[in-house]
């Protein structure tokens, strides 16, 4: 009923002059009591009521009435606004006025505190539901625990993953809920985190009723000044994530597998053919010729002969030997340039070269010529016409280790680059950015090759519009230091 008329304006003023009308009424009754003493003593009380639940509108109607209720009913003569004793009057009624305005001011400073307070009150509420809102409906199991090992709090995400309801969590024990072996598992961490630690772990677990899960686990220790009084926990179920990351890496091995017996019978396959090429090469190197085509026959014997050897390599299956020896990186580098110079020209793309000449590692020679054609393939397929490639070879130090010595092999291009997203992957085997014309080995191979020597490759690459190209460091020890 309040609530019904104190929401709106018209229902304010209304009580404020039935409160008035009940104040002078009752003010009447006691008037054989009072007779000419206190006239405003029961306005005064009704002020101080209007002040606290009806605002200063109400009040100041209740004021104005008051007055001159009091002035017709309770002055002499009464039933008259002729007032005999007007200076008498006049100072109860200022003294009513006074205290009706300090009585109004502080009802209403009350007032907007109240209002304050509610809206505060309100907005922690409002708050509060979002929170438990938003903890109810985390995929993250969450839970929150006392220093003697019982539960204060617990989501929906957890007590799936436990195989309890909440209800049956909170206040028992990590050893009730969890069982002897899984808190026997988690222990050393727990005392971890009581010490102050932020823990982070992963572990299989078995629960009670929710069997045995994969968890990823984040304890953040809950504090009271210096003192450790509990922790807060972050339990997420990775148990298909490591799954599905058992199943790829299966099918990863097993297509290195597959590609592994299809290296094998290519190499089988084609093994007849190449040597017949080689031995008809053979047979035109010793026949006479101009010094131009007898050059481009020992040229062409050997190119055969690498890729007969890249052939019984098997794709980098097969390894050919298990001594390093001298190369010269230099020459190799200048021999494939040479080779691929006209295909570049062909194809409209400018290459440029720095090499130092001299410069030896100890190494696979059909190896790292390998990796010096993969990555003039991929410069020149990246290229296009009117672009620039460039390829540098000096001596160098590691990066990662500044007194190794050896040799740094640069091939830069400003052709299509890498997207961002592709970089983690490029060396990967099978993934390729080239749609159909790609094989996804061509970087694989180049890594096996690098990480066989002890070297180590980099790449950065941008595929912004204006800004594109790729750059390729590698770095040759000067002895292969990874075991082969």
């Amino acid at each position: 009923m309040w609530q019904r008329f104190s929401g709106n304006a018209l229902g304010r003023y209304a009580i404020g002059l039935f409160a008035t009308a009940v104040a002078l009424l009752l003010r009447k009754l006691l008037d054989p009591l009072l007779d000419d003493h206190a006239p405003y003593i029961t306005v005064l009380l009704t002020i101080i009521f209007l002040a606290m639940y009806a605002g200063v509108g109400p009040s100041l109607v209740a004021v104005i009435f008051g007055v001159l209720g009091v002035t017709y009913l309770f002055v002499e003569p009464r039933g008259s606004f002729n007032v005999h004793n007007i200076p008498t009057h006049i100072e109860s009624s200022l003294g009513f006025l006074i205290a009706s305005a300090c009585i109004i001011i502080v009802g209403e400073a009350i007032r907007n505190s109240q209002r304050e307070r509610a809206k505060q009150t309100a907005a922690l509420a409002m708050s509060a539901a979002q929170l438990r809102q938003f903890l109810e409906t985390a995929p993250t199991g969450l839970k929150r625990c006392r220093r003697d090992l019982r539960y204060l709090a617990a989501n929906s995400a957890y007590a799936q993953l436990v195989g309890l309801p909440v209800d049956e969590i909170l206040g028992r024990t990590l050893v009730e809920v969890m069982g002897v072996d899984g808190w026997e598992k988690i222990r050393p961490y727990v005392e971890r985190v009581l010490r102050g630690e932020r823990v982070e772990y992963e572990t299989m677990l078995t629960y009670t009723k929710g069997g045995a899960r994969v968890v990823h686990v984040v304890y953040t220790p809950e504090k009271e000044g210096e003192e450790v009084v509990g922790w807060i926990a972050s339990v997420t179920d990775i148990t298909e994530f490591r799954h599905i990351e058992k199943q790829l890496q299966i099918e990863k091995v097993e297509k290195l597998a597959a590609a592994g017996q299809l290296a094998a019978s290519l190499a089988h396959e084609i093994n007849n053919p190449l040597s017949a090429v080689i031995n008809i090469l053979y047979l035109l190197g010793r026949s006479e010729f101009d010094p131009t085509s007898a050059k481009l026959i020992s040229m062409a014997t050997n190119e055969i002969g690498r890729v007969a050897r890249i052939v019984r390599q098997s794709l980098s299956y097969y390894r050919v030997g298990t001594a390093a020896t001298d190369v010269d990186l230099a020459a190799l580098v200048e021999e494939s340039l040479q080779v691929f110079s006209d295909r570049f020209q062909r194809s409209g793309i400018a290459l440029s070269r720095t090499i130092t000449p001299a410069t030896r590692v100890m190494g696979f020679a059909d190896e790292i010529r390998q990796v010096v054609d993969n990555l003039l393939v991929n410069s020149e397929e990246a290229t296009p016409r009117g672009g620039h490639v460039t390829v540098c070879l000096r001596q160098s130090r590691s990066w990662q280790h500044v007194n190794e010595l050896g040799a740094r092999l640069i091939v830069a291009d400003n052709g299509c680059g890498i997207p961002r997203a592709y970089l983690p992957r490029v060396s990967d085997a099978f993934f390729t950015t080239k749609a159909e014309k790609g094989t996804g080995l061509g970087l694989w191979v180049v890594k096996g090759v690098v990480e066989k020597h002890g070297g180590n490759l980099k790449i950065r690459s941008s595929a912004a519009p204006g800004r594109s190209g790729t750059v390729i460091s590698i770095f040759w020890p000067k002895e292969p230091t990874r075991k082969r």
